[in-house]
């Protein structure tokens, strides 16, 4: 019997988790009080102090997905790692400024290192109001506040000209709308689309053979409407009309 005992004694103790201080799946609490919302803050903040990496960014993941209320394919959007962790880094940010500023002391600091590491990165640098604005459609929050504080690089540029798609000459830098959000270079003049930065900024200027003979045909197009018009409407046509004399008056001499 007592080797029973040691047998189920052992065996309880081979079932036991090896990591009992392990944390524990993210679960969120129905939002129904202010103290459920006040818990729910405290848990993510403290998430967000546990995972962020030494570099200060954080890696997608299911608990980072519960916590910002998004599906964890949201988060993999990207397509790649480093790319992946810049976009789920960029939603933390976007998501305490909008939703956990009451508990900004908290986060700050973390929030601090996190936006040094974003504008280290080349793919941040170059696309960060694109994606600043993704993700407050994503996030339901404001994107010119956004740009304004938590992600302003010196707090000289205006949030408006941010917001307005880049433009040299008759090229705009647009992204896609769907992953990977690729940036790409669209003509509004001839609509054409490119996936590559026209190589000759000075020659950008001047219109390309496309771009004139859009232009020629616009013009043809205006010209023959023009002529139209004019067939039809007779306020368009010249009269021309002798001035008006009026006649003299006659002069009768009566006999004496």
């Amino acid at each position: 019997m007592v080797r029973a005992k040691k047998g189920l004694s052992s065996a309880a103790t081979s079932n036991r988790p090896k990591t009992p201080n392990a944390p524990t799946p993210a679960v969120l609490l129905p939002e129904t009080s202010a103290a459920h919302a006040a818990k729910n803050a405290e848990n993510m903040i403290e998430f967000l102090h546990r995972t962020i990496d030494r570099d200060g960014f954080w890696a997608p993941s299911a608990d980072l997905a519960v916590y910002l209320r998004q599906p964890l394919l949201s988060l993999h959007s990207m397509g790649r790692d480093e790319i992946n962790a810049i976009w789920s880094t960029a939603l933390v940010l976007i998501y305490c400024m909008a939703h956990l500023f009451d508990y900004h002391q908290y986060w700050m600091k973390v929030a601090d290192a996190a936006r040094a590491w974003l504008f280290r990165q080349p793919f941040f640098d170059v696309a960060y109001v694109d994606l600043v604005k993704r993700g407050c459609v994503l996030l339901n929050a404001d994107p010119k506040a956004m740009l304004a504080s938590v992600f302003s690089k010196d707090g000289s540029a205006n949030v408006d000209d941010l917001l307005e798609p880049r433009q040299c000459g008759n090229w705009v830098e647009l992204y896609l709308d769907t992953p990977p959000y690729s940036k790409y270079y669209w003509n509004k003049v001839t609509n054409e689309t490119r996936w590559d930065h026209p190589s000759n900024p000075p020659a950008i200027a001047q219109p390309t053979p496309a771009e004139r003979d859009a232009q020629l045909r616009t013009q043809a197009l205006a010209t023959a409407k023009a002529e139209r018009l004019a067939m039809v409407l007779p306020m368009r046509i010249t009269i021309h009309r002798k001035p008006y004399i009026p006649p003299k008056p006659e002069v009768r001499i009566h006999p004496v």
